[in-house]
């Protein structure tokens, strides 16, 4: 349920940034393709900023945390995952 996963989200503590590369607008949003990536590797994914928003290099453009409600491990969030997205 939709409000079930909001309230995990906001009670979730280790979130990890995923950053801007570069100064500019934001775009696109390939949410299809954030689902199947947070799905894939039981992660929680929110967007801190939306299309048509303005991200300085090296700001936080989403976060991403491992759901423990159905990850039966712990997720590591190495570089290579968050380049990914």
């Amino acid at each position: 349920d939709e409000k079930n996963q909001a309230w995990r989200a906001e009670y979730v503590k280790n979130w990890t940034a995923v950053t801007a590369p570069a100064s500019g607008y934001l775009q696109q949003v390939d949410a299809d393709g954030l689902l199947e990536f947070a799905a894939a590797n039981n992660l929680l994914i929110r967007m801190r900023l939306g299309i048509g928003q303005f991200a300085g290099s090296g700001a936080a453009v989403a976060e991403i945390a491992p759901d423990t409600e159905t990850a039966s491990r712990q997720i590591s969030r190495d570089d290579e995952k968050i380049k990914e997205i």
